[in-house]
């Protein structure tokens, strides 16, 4: 288009049939050099840091093919651009710029530029918009100063500053950038002779120091940034900088204190601190206790404070002083401030006198009166003359007890602390205190001691009174006896002596003296129910023979059990017959026949006899088994602490020690889950291999409860299985426990409960709140344990407690780590009746005996039952020694039965694995049978 097209224009139709021209309407078309510029919206933008901006930039449009093209300058974002036509129906391009505001827009020009294209070979042309954006938050130049900083000359001086700027310029503070302190009309430095040191001006930090400050460094000053890319001076606040010769005194809050004796007393001290690095030193006078020290900043100036707390007494009557010490970096001395306090304590300057109310004597032996006192200052200087302690009757000041040799402290120092000697019981009375000197006489009528002389004291008080404990326990016994006399302490002596003795002599909160002896040593099973003893002897004086009282108490050492060697086995033709002796505290025992606990049944009969707490003696009675090789009779002796067992009969050839082997449970043990079975498989490796369930913590019969099946390949090897209907409750444990007379192992194959780390298992402990009741006919025992998982089991005699006529039992699990059990058993006829709770888990055991139904014997006793016991080892010793050699020449005239001779040969095929060996055998004991079949057809 040119200039000449400007002009009115019309529509006309020309058509071969129409011809028409549209005359109700025209448009006028102008041709111009120039357009108005895009239009901005918002012209001007006012926002705050992080607020969302949108901008509008629009421009006519005159040709649909080519509208002008929109672009912003800075590019802050992505535009979005549409084509529209207003209610002119002229087309309008428009683009929408949205981006977040931040402080680098604060100031910021934004422009919008639309170009058209021309199509006569001209150049294009731009038309430009501009807004402003302001950022109302995005900072600007402040500073905060104090307005007069006070130092004193010589010293240094801290002033504290921070400062902010607009966030464009914060960029030209990571670079070269100095603070410097000029005065109003200059921008040139001036305390640079001080050493100033600033902080972190990237953290807007000004804070300054300056040392070793004149008198004619006094003026104001102001900060003045000198960066490479900004240099600005500060000029809303600026900070009177003032050297002194002084500074004011501290400050000390209450300045007069009226207290009482005893009464609690706290002083402040506090005193101006201008330099940061270097406060000044607070000292009291005179030193009371240690006080407290703090460094209090307020709005214009750093404050030092001290607290000294303390008890008042008569020694504080006066002046109290506070010091600020300041030091200089001069080269010159220490100024010092003080500031003083007055301290009024009424009833501090008066007479008055410590002593215990009664003190206890023995006959004929000394004692010694704890004494102090004090009195009013005017009279103190009295003491240094002649003056005499007297102890007098309250209505007659003539001296008493003077044929008791009375030897007293030093009366200079307030100590009226007296010793009599060979005291006798004419002597019982009450007694005062009464100073006889030169200048003053006072007899003390605030206070007395009544003596009194006994002809025998209590016996020494132990500490714990009772002791129990475990075997390998560190214990300590504390003995304290009263020490009426300090020359002469009584003796205190241990029976037996145990161990290391340790002896001191201590002050009771009444001033008389106790002394203490400390017995320390390990416990052992030596030890239980030993009588322990504590003697305390006096001295008397003038030929008395001295006194001597005991005290004593008897040890309950818990320790693990250990089978007798006089447990052994006799044999006829039909019947075996086995006693196990353990000694334990408490004693547990179980049978184990081919690794099953044996009970009172069929397959066999069992008796325990109790001789006492922690002698356990059982016999079992078993018939004669056909078999060769399928008969392991274990005796089991364990309790909490630990554990021991003998093989007391095994149905085939012995075998020296040497070819026993402990058990090992093999990782192959594992178990399968279905939907409403659980099947485990345990396999152990042992000599003899000995296997046991426990489901819950008690033991696995075929019962309701599981199904049990034991397969022995060998004589080492052992498969068992067991298949359980799945649990419904959350907390169940099924462990695997495998053991002989050399060791034993366990697994815990199947836990029903959320999966815990091992941290989070606890080992259980029995609450003390366990206990029992009885009544005629009945004893009511409830035990509590704390573990994760908690696992407990009643052992009555030694034996485990089910559901039978022997008690009834409720357990109840009030979370994943409380189980309560409570029983019930009718009162037992028999004397040696033992009741034990016994819980464990895969982290450890507790146990504790809650009934013990049997007579107390003497030690005496005891020996004798010992004595018993070692003289039937002895014999017992003696004929299985014959036994022995009875064996070993049978076995020089005979051969291996056949099945023996077989698993030696089974033994001895080479290059196989060790499953391999395991078929060798059974195929070897298959054939065995049925050559034994054959034969007997």
């Amino acid at each position: 288009m040119r200039p000449g097209h400007t002009n009115t224009y019309y529509l006309r139709l020309d058509c071969n049939d129409l011809k028409y021209t549209f005359r109700t309407a025209s448009v006028k078309i102008e041709v111009k050099d120039d357009f108005s510029s895009p239009t901005l919206t918002p012209s001007s933008l006012e926002v705050k840091d992080g607020d969302s901006v949108s901008l509008t930039c629009s421009a006519p449009a005159p040709c649909v093919p080519h509208p002008p093209t929109l672009t912003w300058t800075p590019t802050l974002g992505d535009p979005q651009e549409t084509l529209k036509e207003n209610q002119d129906k002229i087309l309008v391009k428009t683009s929408v710029l949205n981006f977040t505001a931040s402080y680098l827009h604060d100031g910021e020009k934004i422009y919008c530029n639309a170009t058209y294209k021309k199509q006569d070979g001209n150049y294009d042309t731009s038309l430009t918009a501009t807004t402003n954006i302001l950022c109302t938050n995005c900072g600007q130049f402040e500073i905060s100063l104090p307005q007069t900083v006070q130092v004193l000359s010589g010293s240094c001086v801290t002033v504290p500053c921070s400062f902010g700027i607009r966030r464009k310029y914060e960029k030209d503070l990571q670079g070269e950038c100095r603070a410097l302190w000029v005065y109003s009309d200059s921008s040139h430095p001036r305390l640079t002779d001080t050493n100033p040191v600033t902080g972190n001006l990237t953290e807007k930090d000004c804070t300054t120091i300056f040392s070793n400050m004149r008198p004619g460094h006094t003026n104001t000053y102001y900060l003045r940034l000198d960066c490479n890319d900004l240099k600005y001076t500060f000029r809303t606040a600026s900070v009177n900088i003032n050297v002194r010769d002084n500074l004011p005194a501290p400050t000390l809050t209450p300045s007069t204190l009226e207290v009482k004796d005893g009464g609690s007393v706290s002083l402040t001290c506090s005193a101006p601190a201008p330099c940061l690095s270097e406060p000044p030193n607070l000292i009291w006078t005179p030193t009371l206790r240690d006080s407290k020290e703090t460094l209090l900043e307020n709005q214009d100036k750093t404050i030092k404070t001290s607290v000294l707390n303390f008890t008042a007494s008569r020694q504080n009557h006066g002046h109290i002083s506070c010091n600020a010490v300041y030091k200089k970096q001069d080269g010159s001395r220490d100024v010092t401030f003080s500031t003083t306090a007055n301290i009024l304590c009424p009833d501090c300057d008066r007479f008055e006198v410590s002593l215990p109310q009664t003190v206890q004597v023995l006959s004929g032996s000394c004692v010694t009166i704890p004494c102090s006192f004090e009195i009013q200052r005017k009279h103190e200087k009295h003491l240094h003359g002649g003056c005499r302690p007297l102890w007098v009757y309250l209505e007659n000041p003539d001296p008493r007890l003077t044929e008791a040799n009375p030897v007293t402290g030093n009366l200079t120092e307030k100590d009226c602390t007296t010793t009599f000697y060979n005291i006798q019981s004419g002597h019982t009375s009450t007694y005062n205190f009464r100073l006889d000197c030169s200048d003053l006489k006072y007899t003390f009528k605030e206070a007395n001691v009544k003596i009194e002389v006994k002809d025998n004291f209590p016996p020494p008080t132990l500490t714990p009174s009772t002791l129990e404990g475990k075997e390998g326990d560190l214990v300590n016994l504390t003995c304290s006896a009263p020490a009426p006399c300090l020359t002469h302490p009584p003796t205190l002596t241990w029976t037996p002596i145990l161990g290391d003795v340790f002896e001191t002599l201590q002050m009771n909160p009444n001033k008389t003296l106790v002394k203490t002896s400390v017995l320390s040593f390990t416990a052992s099973s030596l030890h239980h129910r030993q009588n322990i003893s504590c003697t305390a002897v006096y001295k008397r004086e003038s030929g008395n023979s001295d006194a001597s009282m005991a005290t004593s108490l008897k040890a309950d050492i818990l320790f693990p059990p250990r089978i007798l060697p006089s447990s052994s086995c006799t044999k006829t033709a039909s019947q075996i017959n086995c006693s196990c002796e353990i000694i334990g505290n408490p004693p547990i025992l179980q049978w184990f026949l081919n690794g099953q606990p044996v009970n009172q049944s069929m397959e066999g009969f069992v008796t325990i006899k109790s001789l006492n707490e922690t002698y356990l003696r059982s016999i079992i009675s078993l018939n004669q088994p056909k078999e060769r090789n399928v008969s392991a009779l274990l005796c089991f002796g364990f309790n909490s602490l630990g554990s021991d067992s003998k093989l007391l009969f095994v149905n085939f050839l012995q075998t020296s020690a040497e070819h026993i082997v402990p058990p090992r449970i093999l990782p192959s043990s594992r178990c399968t889950t279905t939907a409403g079975q659980i099947n485990c498989s345990c396999e152990i490796m042992g000599k003899p291999p000995i296997l046991q369930w426990f489901l819950n913590g008690q033991p696995v019969n075929q019962s309701g409860e599981g199904f049990v099946t034991i397969k022995s390949l060998n004589e080492t090897y052992l498969r068992s299985t067991i298949s359980l209907n799945q649990p419904q409750e959350r907390n169940v444990s099924l462990v695997c426990f495998s053991f002989n007379s050399l060791g034993s192992d366990s697994k815990q194959l199947f836990v029903n409960s959320p999966q815990t780390s091992a941290e989070y298992i606890v080992p259980p402990r029995i609450l003390p709140s366990s206990s029992c009741t009885k009544t005629a006919r009945q004893i009511n025992c409830s035990c509590e344990i704390m573990g994760k998982p908690p696992i407990l089991q009643w052992l009555f005699n030694g034996q485990p407690v089910n559901q039978s006529g022997e008690g009834f039992v409720i357990s109840q699990s009030l979370n994943e780590t409380y189980l309560r059990s409570t029983i019930s058993l009718n009162q037992p006829q028999e004397r040696n009746v033992s009741l034990v709770c016994f819980s464990f888990n895969s982290l450890g055991s507790d146990s504790k005996q809650l009934f013990v139904n049997y007579p107390q014997t003497s030690a005496e006793h005891i020996d004798k039952n010992w004595m018993s016991v070692f003289i039937g080892t002895t014999v017992i010793l003696l004929l299985l020694v014959c036994f022995l050699l009875i064996v070993i020449r049978f076995q020089k005239t005979h051969h291996y039965p056949e099945i023996y001779t077989l698993a030696r040969k089974g033994k001895k095929v080479q290059n196989t694995t060790e499953d391999d060996n395991k078929l060798n055998t059974i195929e070897l004991r298959e054939k065995k049978i049925a050559n034994s079949g054959t034969s007997s057809t």
